[in-house]
């Protein structure tokens, strides 16, 4: 596991250059001053970010937040706690990309978190790697919506430790 891991990250790292080379510039997030951005999303008109800051034990923890700067319509949990209670990661290898996710569970509703790096330009064409983020949501087993992010941050889920795994469900996104 920890060898796919590592070739996963050399992955992402060559994306995330490849990304940034691009001109790309990151979206602004609902995270506090002092918290780290692990993944933010614009959404017409709003954002969507996964916040990580320190617990006061000095452990890992993390928020999702969903509004606008000036209303959070939604915050999970109420208050910052470590991923490993509430939060799962699962990550799938592609050839010349991947994609990382993050599910989380608010009543009867899984949302799913996603960043996606995909290979175009197969058959000697040049390589143009396209890249997709946005938020997933399911209840009740079935998939109630994708909606794809207009600018994004990639899902740094790298800068803060803790996160159980999961196998990738192949139902959590079309």
């Amino acid at each position: 596991m920890y060898r796919s891991v590592g070739v996963w990250l050399i992955g992402v790292s060559a994306a995330l250059f490849a990304w940034a080379s691009h001109g790309a510039s990151p979206a602004p997030s609902l995270c506090a001053s002092g918290e780290k951005v692990v993944f933010t999303c614009k959404l017409k008109g709003k954002t969507a970010s996964l916040c990580a800051s320190t617990t006061a034990e000095g452990g890992p923890a993390v928020q999702y937040r969903f509004g606008t700067s000036r209303r959070i319509e939604l915050r999970f949990p109420s208050a910052p706690q470590p991923p490993s209670e509430l939060f799962w990661l699962s990550t799938t290898m592609y050839s010349g990309g991947g994609e990382a996710r993050i599910r989380f569970r608010n009543g009867d509703t899984d949302y799913i978190l996603f960043d996606q790096t995909v290979r175009t330009g197969f058959g000697g064409a040049p390589n143009d790697p396209q890249f997709t983020s946005g938020i997933a949501t399911r209840a009740g087993g079935k998939l109630t919506s994708v909606r794809k992010c207009a600018a994004s941050s990639p899902l740094a889920y790298s800068l803060i430790p803790g996160f159980k795994t999961e196998d990738f469900d192949h139902d959590l996104l079309p």
